[in-house]
C-alpha cells in the first residue's frame, strides 16, 4: 500500500526551492534570514546576512552559540507552534518561525539580525566579552537596522508561509515521482512520466494566498512611508504571478524581456543601481513564443555568480534572426565559470539524466524545458574564460513559428 513520503528539508530540490524563495523575499524585505531544520542544522545558506554577524560567526565559538540559539529559538516556537521573538546572545533580535508537516514540525525560519531600539551602551556588554574584534564590532553593531516588531514578524512570517507551500507542492511531486515509477515499471509510458517532471519543474501555488500576502506588505511599507520597499514587493509580486505560470503555456520574447527587467529592480536595490543591462533583441523575434523563465535564470546566474563580490557589472541580452534560426546571447563581464562546472551543468541537463538531480531552477532546467518544446533542433551553448565573463548561447528554430 502507497504511503505518503516523509517531508525531508534537505532533498535537493527543496534547498533549492528554499534557497531561492528565502534569497529573494530577505531581498525583498531587507532582512537577514536562514532555514534550519529540527535538530539545528542550516538547510539553506544565509541570505541577507548583516555584516556583525558575519564576523561573529566568523569564529567557531560565536557559529556554535549563534546556532544554539536559533536552536532553542526553533524548538520553543516548533512547541507553541506561532512566531516566536527573541534575542541572540548579543542583543541582535531575530523571530524564528516554525515550518510544519501537518502537525508535526520539521524545522524553522529564521529571520531578522535587527535591532528593535537604538543601540545603548549595555548593548555592548556581551560583545566586549567576546574578546575578538572589539571595534569592529561595535562599529558594525550600531550599523544594525531599527525596525518595528510587526515588521519583523510580516517577513518572517511571509517566508514560512510560502516556504510551508512550497513544501507541500514537495510532497506532492515526490508522491507523483513514485506513482510515476510505478507505471513506468507496468506500462513503460514515457510521455506520462515526461509531462509529470516537467509539471512539476512549474509546480503552481496557491496564487490568491501568495499575491494577497504581498499586497498585504505592500499596503504596510505605504502606511509606514517606505516607498522603496513598496515599490520592490509590488515587483516581487509580478515576479511571482509570471513564475507560477503553467508549464505548458508559452510566453512572447517581449514578455520575458519584462520579466527581466523587473527582476532587475530587485537586484538594483542590493547592488545600487550598479547593475548596467543592454538589451538588443531583433523586433521580428519579439513576438516570438518561448517557454516561461527561459532567459531570466541566465541572467539571474551572472548576477548572483558571474557578478560576486562585485559592486557594479554590464549584462547584455542580445536575439538576432539568422536565417532560419533565432539565436539568443547572455553575457555579462564577470569572473566566469570554471570548465568543470560547466560540464556538470551539460552533463546535468542530459535528458538521460537521474530526474531527481536535476530538479533545479536553472541553466540544467532551462535546456531541459527548450528540449521538451522545441526537440533536437534546439541547441545550447556555454563560453567562459578566466575573468573575461560568460556567454550563454541558445538557438532555436524560426521556422517553426512561421509555417
Amino acid at each position: 500500500m502507497y504511503q505518503e513520503p516523509k517531508l525531508d528539508l534537505h532533498e535537493d530540490s527543496n534547498v533549492q526551492a528554499l534557497q531561492l524563495l528565502q534569497d529573494r523575499v530577505s531581498l525583498a524585505m531587507n532582512m537577514a534570514s536562514i532555514t534550519i531544520d529540527s535538530e539545528g542544522i542550516p538547510v539553506t545558506q544565509g541570505s541577507g546576512y548583516s555584516k556583525f554577524c558575519q564576523l561573529v560567526q566568523s569564529i567557531p565559538e560565536g557559529k556554535k552559540r549563534c546556532a544554539y540559539s536559533e536552536l532553542e529559538a526553533g524548538l520553543k516556537s516548533a512547541k507553541q507552534k506561532t512566531s516566536l521573538v527573541f534575542q541572540c546572545y548579543l542583543g541582535v533580535t531575530n523571530v524564528a518561525t516554525p515550518i510544519m508537516d501537518k502537525e508535526e514540525s520539521v524545522g524553522c525560519v529564521v529571520c531578522g539580525q535587527v535591532l528593535l531600539e537604538d543601540p545603548a551602551d549595555s548593548d555592548y556588554t556581551n560583545i566586549t566579552n567576546e574578546g575578538f574584534l572589539i571595534d569592529q564590532l561595535r562599529t558594525e553593531f550600531e550599523k544594525l537596522q531599527v525596525v518595528s516588531k510587526s515588521r519583523i514578524y510580516t517577513a518572517a512570517e511571509l517566508i514560512s508561509s510560502l516556504s510551508n507551500q512550497f513544501l507541500e507542492l514537495s510532497k506532492r511531486y515526490q508522491s507523483q515521482l513514485r506513482i510515476a515509477d510505478e507505471l513506468k515499471a507496468k506500462a513503460g509510458i514515457v510521455e506520462l512520466l515526461k509531462q509529470t517532471e516537467l509539471q512539476a519543474l512549474q509546480s503552481q501555488i496557491n496564487p490568491h494566498f501568495l499575491f494577497n500576502t504581498l499586497n498585504s506588505i505592500a499596503n504596510l511599507a505605504l502606511l509606514e512611508e517606505a516607498p522603496q520597499t513598496q515599490e520592490v514587493v509590488f515587483t516581487l509580486s509580478e515576479l511571482m504571478r509570471y513564475a507560477l505560470r503553467s508549464a505548458n503555456q508559452m510566453v512572447s520574447v517581449s514578455e520575458e524581456i519584462d520579466y527581466i527587467k523587473n527582476y532587475l529592480i530587485i537586484q538594483r536595490a542590493r547592488f545600487k543601481d550598479q547593475i548596467e543591462l543592454i538589451i538588443s533583441i531583433a523586433p521580428e523575434i519579439m513576438e516570438f513564443p518561448l517557454p516561461p523563465l527561459t532567459l531570466q535564470p541566465l541572467v539571474e546566474n551572472s548576477i548572483l555568480h558571474g557578478l560576486k563580490g562585485r559592486n557594479s557589472g554590464e549584462i547584455r541580452i542580445n536575439g538576432i534572426l539568422d536565417g532560419g534560426w533565432i539565436i539568443f546571447e547572455v553575457h555579462d563581464d564577470g569572473i566566469g565559470i570554471e570548465k568543470e562546472k560547466i560540464n556538470k551543468i551539460l552533463r546535468a541537463a542530459d535528458a538521460n539524466f537521474q530526474a531527481k538531480s536535476v530538479n533545479s531552477i536553472g541553466i540544467s532546467n532551462v535546456i531541459r524545458r527548450m528540449r521538451h518544446h522545441f526537440g533536437s533542433e534546439f541547441s545550447f551553448n556555454i563560453e567562459s574564460s578566466g575573468n573575461n565573463g560568460t556567454k550563454f548561447y541558445l538557438k532555436v528554430p524560426y521556422k517553426n513559428y512561421i509555417s
